[in-house]
């Protein structure tokens, strides 16, 4: 679009308006780069939204977009701006191939497109009421952002198709293609299977999903870390983004305790133990369900530490309605509180083994179960079962 048209030039006035519309869009970004992923994911399909770590890429993605046009067009504004390829890009480009998804995925940044065009226009209206101005803002403008986004989306698709180049016939990918097989089910044999990914399927297996918060290397050597730690011998690793990785422990997850040491960006999700080829497929499914309950300042979870909200929490509205009913006051008070109540149910209701465990003096105990139990509609007492899911929900909340 635009290639062969000739781009206009902006007067002194609509230049300084631009500048201006590009100041206040870097000043506070965060209002539009929520309605852009919010298009974007979207529009986008299953095999996108299904994986957090390569949603996450793509969210940061289209900051990285928003605020590249932003900040060309407050240096040079009214100039074509060049296509933002860089290592983000490059990250989605090498993902695209690796999970060996259509590049028709790339086609939800017209999306995005869409929606920052319809806020452009809201701004161009309210910075001026000059009809010649506000024509050329918005003819200058519309070229800009559209132009931006083709040449941005070619230019990954030129990566995608180096990458493919480079990458589709190495280990890496075989692995992970077979290692999706065995995740959907596929008529794969556990005989091929096993000669592929160099793993024994048939005993135990205790699969983890490990990722990083920002760009990172050396994912694979943190599993490596905790299998050496754990005295285990031949994990396996499969690469599944640029910034995460699936893995396979053959040992039980109590193995694994006391093993995970890991750096401050890195997260991990861990399934419960299964056997044979249908427990490397759930216990992998248990890490993903963890990971969708995991929040930003948790670093390692394990499923059985969510199975509850994971299984109940299934119809969110229907859970909150449970968490509100049982829970009362409780939901909205002070986190220690909540704390304190998981506790005591945890010491099976002993005060004394609740303060030790919270390391507070037995008083302080009592008071704040006292403070708990008069925001609980009926107390606490007999209604172990419906307060600890109600709060097991409330500290994992699905979505």
């Amino acid at each position: 679009m635009y290639e062969n048209e000739p781009w206009p030039e902006l007067s002194a006035e609509a230049a300084g308006l631009l500048r201006q519309a590009c100041q206040v869009m870097l000043a506070a970004p965060d209002a539009l780069v929520e309605l852009v992923d919010g298009a974007v994911e979207s529009a986008a399909g299953p095999e996108l939204t299904a994986d957090p770590s390569l949603m996450e890429l793509v969210r940061e993605s289209n900051r990285s977009n928003l605020l590249h046009w932003a900040r060309a067009n407050l240096d040079r504004p009214g100039e074509r701006v060049p296509a933002n390829v860089g290592p983000v890009t490059l990250d989605i480009a090498r993902d695209v191939v690796r999970r060996g998804l259509d590049e028709a995925g790339l086609q939800t940044y017209q999306e995005g497109q869409a929606v920052a065009w319809r806020y452009f226009m809201q701004m161009a209206f309210a910075l001026t009421d000059d009809l010649g101005v506000l024509h050329e803002l918005l003819d200058v403008g519309s070229r800009s952002i559209f132009a931006f986004v083709d040449d941005t989306v070619k230019g990954i698709q030129r990566q995608v198709e180096q990458e493919r180049r480079d990458l589709v016939s190495g280990a890496g990918p075989q692995r992970l293609a077979a290692v999706r097989l065995l995740l959907e089910g596929a008529p794969i044999s556990a005989t091929d299977a096993e000669r592929r990914l160099r793993y024994d399927l048939a005993g135990p297996h205790t699969a983890a999903i490990v990722w990083s918060t920002e760009p990172t290397a050396g994912l694979e050597r943190v599993v490596t870390s905790v299998a050496r730690a754990a005295g285990v011998v031949g994990p396996l690793v499969v690469e599944s983004t640029v910034r995460s990785i699936w893995a396979w422990f053959p040992v039980a997850a109590d193995r694994l305790e006391g093993a995970w040491d890991l750096p401050a960006t890195v997260r991990a999700a861990v399934g419960v133990t299964r056997e044979g080829v249908e427990g490397f497929r759930q216990s992998h499914l248990d890490a993903v369900a963890t990971r969708e309950l995991m929040g930003p300042d948790d670093q390692l979870v394990a499923f059985e530490q969510v199975q509850a909200a994971a299984l109940a929490g299934v119809d969110g509205d229907r859970a909150g309605d449970f968490v509100a009913r049982v829970l009362g006051s409780l939901a909205e008070a002070p986190e220690e509180l909540r704390r304190t109540v998981r506790t005591w149910l945890a010491q099976d209701c002993n005060v004394a083994a609740t303060a030790r465990a919270l390391h507070v003096h037995r008083n302080t105990a009592v008071n704040r179960l006292d403070q708990a139990s008069a925001m609980v509609p009926g107390g606490l007492s007999g209604r172990a079962v419906d307060i600890g899911l109600a709060l097991e929900l409330l500290r994992w909340p699905a979505g």
